[in-house]
Parts: C-alpha cells; sequence; structure tokens
C-alpha cells in the first residue's frame, strides 16, 4: 500500500482514474467551475449516472457544511489545529 498525494495538491489530481479524475471534477465542482466535455466524458465512462449523482450531490453537502460551519464560526475541538488548505490546485 502507497500514501496518495495530500488533498489539495496538483499530484492528487495527477493520479490515474478513477482517483485523479473524480478529485478534479470534484475541485472543479466545489469551486462552481465549469466541467467540460471531456472531463465529463471521462467521467462518464468511469462512473454510472447514479454514482456521479451521489458524488456531487456529496461534494454539494460537504460545501455546504463547511459554509455553515465558517458562517458561525464552529470552533475545532481541543486539540485539532486547522491546516490550512493549498489553494494551488489550477
Amino acid at each position: 500500500d502507497r500514501l496518495l498525494p495530500l488533498v489539495g495538491t496538483p499530484a492528487l489530481e495527477a493520479e490515474p482514474a478513477p482517483i485523479g479524475t473524480a478529485i478534479q471534477f470534484a475541485r472543479l465542482v466545489a469551486r462552481s467551475e465549469h466541467v467540460d466535455d471531456s472531463l465529463f466524458q471521462q467521467m462518464s465512462e468511469l462512473f454510472s449516472n447514479e454514482a456521479m449523482t451521489e458524488l456531487t450531490a456529496a461534494i454539494g453537502y460537504y460545501g455546504l457544511l463547511a459554509r455553515i460551519l465558517n458562517t458561525f464560526q464552529v470552533p475545532l475541538e481541543d486539540g485539532i489545529v486547522a491546516q490550512p488548505f493549498p489553494s494551488h490546485c489550477d
């Protein structure tokens, strides 16, 4: 078993399909950016319509939770240190 690259890094999106493809899709959806036809086609070949719908819904759900937690400034549990999320995946 090998460790995957960190979330939010270009190295994770460079992983072979289905991982890299799904991570790129998730990043674009989470940022409300355009998913081009090529990426959508790749996802369609890797995942069923049901799986793509579930993944897209999960991305939206966790985005909603993050916005709620950030808006109400919910503190982290004692002993947990916030890690900055890299923004250099573009």
